[in-house]
């Protein structure tokens, strides 16, 4: 069980500066990982992963450091109605997933097209994450109806 603080509406100054630091030395190590694997442009590759990565490393220092002082928790926030209709957005794009990964391998192995990792798992990403807003929102109408 985690303490309870008080939440104040703003957090210490040092909160925000640990949220600041992890996320230009998460941004950083992104960015020299990447400079590593491109020896052609190290440093266009160190910048480019830095500044892509540097917003949501600080989104992570925010959930980390300051969202302690400046959220309240929600004591019952799994019986609410959104938790239930994500819940059962979440379940049937998984099996939408598992139902379409089948069909695509099958499709794939008897027309026997190569296609690369990467663009399998981009396609998967994308489909699962449009899977379930449409299926969020589906919910909802039907229970506004």
């Amino acid at each position: 069980m985690t303490p309870r603080t008080q939440t104040t509406g703003r957090a210490p100054a040092g909160a925000y500066a640990l949220m600041l630091a992890m996320a230009l030395v998460g941004a950083a190590a992104v960015g020299g990982v990447a400079s590593l694997a491109r020896p052609e442009n190290p440093w266009l590759a160190f910048a480019v992963f830095a500044g892509c990565t540097l917003a949501p490393m600080a989104m992570l220092g925010w959930f980390v450091f300051v969202s302690r002082y400046t959220v309240q928790e929600e004591p019952h926030a799994e019986d609410g109605v959104e938790h239930r209709w994500y819940e059962q957005a979440t379940s049937g794009a998984f099996h939408d997933i598992i139902t379409l990964g089948g069909i695509a391998l099958l499709v794939l192995s008897v027309s026997q097209l190569e296609v690369s990792g990467s663009t399998v798992l981009l396609w998967v990403l994308i489909l699962a994450v449009a899977d379930v807003a449409v299926r969020d929102q589906v919910l909802k109408r039907r229970a506004v109806q």
